[in-house]
């Protein structure tokens, strides 16, 4: 039995270096496949596949129609989050070059891309239509909009896109199913400032059982342009809130709207209970108003 082991142990050794081999060639063989080999994969059963398809599509695919179509579709349809990340991820990279381009037909096909994305967003599909906002933000590249720092290279498609975007996913605050408008209000928030037209369905949001909603609806609040005396009295309410984050929100923005809101939180603090008023009298110190004062 001894003398087998000195023989044995260079057997594995071989065994293990050629398997390595033969993975790595198999690895190799896979990368150097064509496109329309990976366009085959989108609806692959095995996850991982499909993760690199995603990944093959991006970087092979950009003059391809079915490549731009297919990671469109895997971005919202797949039923695999890792897989829509991927998508996403090459759809950012198809859309959003570090180069600017003057591509006609890549123009088109960001173009085409965007709007089968803003279809999505009014699938009667639930699943759908709650993946749709983030592929949206992402191909319009929405994190350069509304922003004080501009990127330098936006296409004629960002500047034709962008708002039409934006003003979908305002709508989308509207929409019957939760973790829709959820997804919709985590990208908006993501906006230096809001068009007032997302004053009314953020107020909307307030009365969300989800203390998480309201309060990122607050902080979506204060970055709409002059808020309306709704819009304020919102705020007022939302600063009686029996979540401390969302008070803390709703005082942030309150003091963001500075003098303005001091008649209306006067007005509802004549109204409400002790615990509620004390709630207000600490939103007035943070105006540098006393509360005390009649």
């Amino acid at each position: 039995m001894n003398t087998a082991r000195p023989i044995l142990y260079p057997v594995i050794l071989v065994l293990v270096v050629g398997g390595l081999f033969a993975w790595q060639r198999y690895r190799q063989a896979l990368g150097n496949e064509s496109l329309d080999v990976w366009l085959k994969r989108v609806d692959h059963a095995n996850v991982g596949t499909r993760i690199q398809a995603a990944q093959k599509l991006g970087q092979l695919g950009r003059d391809s129609d079915e490549a731009w179509t297919a990671l469109v579709n895997m971005s919202v349809r797949d039923e695999d989050s890792e897989v829509q990340y991927a998508a996403i991820a090459s759809l950012k990279a198809l859309c959003q070059p570090p180069e600017l381009t003057t591509d006609a037909r890549r123009l088109e096909r960001k173009r085409a891309a965007i709007r089968s994305l803003l279809e999505a967003l009014e699938d009667p599909n639930d699943d759908v239509r709650t993946n749709a906002p983030v592929p949206l933000y992402t191909a319009a590249g929405l994190e350069y909009h509304e922003r004080a720092v501009k990127r330098v290279n936006d296409d004629e498609v960002d500047r034709e896109m962008r708002p039409l975007v934006v003003n979908a996913l305002i709508l989308a605050l509207s929409d019957d199913c939760v973790d829709v408008r959820d997804e919709a209000l985590r990208c908006l928030l993501s906006l230096d400032r809001l068009s007032p037209r997302a004053e009314a369905p953020l107020l909307a949001e307030l009365g969300q059982s989800n203390a998480e909603t309201r309060a990122a609806a607050v902080k979506a609040l204060a970055k709409v342009d002059t808020l309306s005396d709704d819009g304020i009295a919102g705020l007022v309410f939302a600063a009686q809130d029996k979540d401390a984050e969302v008070r803390s929100a709703a005082l942030a923005a309150i003091s963001q709207v500075g003098p303005r809101a001091v008649a209306a939180v006067r007005t509802e603090l004549a109204k409400v209970d002790a615990d509620r008023r004390e709630h207000l009298r600490d939103v007035l110190r943070a105006l540098g108003e006393d509360p005390d004062k009649k």
